[in-house]
């Protein structure tokens, strides 16, 4: 008898152990956003007001930057928080910036060494785009690996709690598989 109850205690354990290494597949983390090709990576993002809802029905005034590109498929439509930039360590990035909101607005990339701007008209700490037609050009090398963010410069305490903030990539040059170097 107690053989038996033995036998049956240990036939669960056994069980669950076989399933568990049958059905389950290696771990494999990923994260979707605009990817850049390696080396030269350019992005076009235009500043828009747009509308998000919520589960609860509601509905929110965002200001967001959109994808010029179609990358994320939005249909040029401004996302809250921001595309999600993609890139790798050494690669020369350009992000192209236009504006249709009534007040300037710019990017700052913390985190980031040597960033040059050109175009816009000059801010306070920042070149700032005006209207849909003063592009402001933002070029830097993706330095070290890691998870930044990106957000406007100006007038911050508004424009990054009203959407303009998002996330920059920057995989380390090992390769794509690894977190960091």
């Amino acid at each position: 008898m107690r053989n038996k109850l033995l036998r049956k205690n240990c036939l669960v354990p056994v069980l669950t152990a076989v399933f568990l290494l049958v059905f389950t597949a290696g771990a494999w983390a990923g994260h979707t956003g605009i990817e850049g090709i390696t080396g030269v990576t350019t992005f076009n993002f235009t500043v828009k007001a747009d509308h998000i809802s919520t589960a609860d029905g509601g509905n929110y005034l965002i200001w967001g930057y959109a994808d010029d590109d179609g990358h994320e498929g939005l249909g040029g439509r401004a996302q809250y928080p921001g595309p999600t930039i993609i890139v790798n360590q050494g690669d020369f990035i350009t992000i192209n910036l236009k504006n249709t909101l009534s007040q300037p607005v710019s990017m700052i990339f913390p985190g980031q060494k040597n960033v040059e701007i050109s175009g816009g008209s000059k801010g306070i700490l920042t070149q700032e785009s005006t209207g849909s037609d003063d592009i402001v050009t933002y070029t830097f090398v993706a330095g070290e690996p890691g998870t930044y963010m990106y957000h406007s410069g100006t007038n911050m305490h508004q424009q990054v709690e009203m959407g303009l903030l998002g996330a920059l990539i920057v995989r380390p040059s090992i390769g794509a598989n690894y977190a960091y170097n």
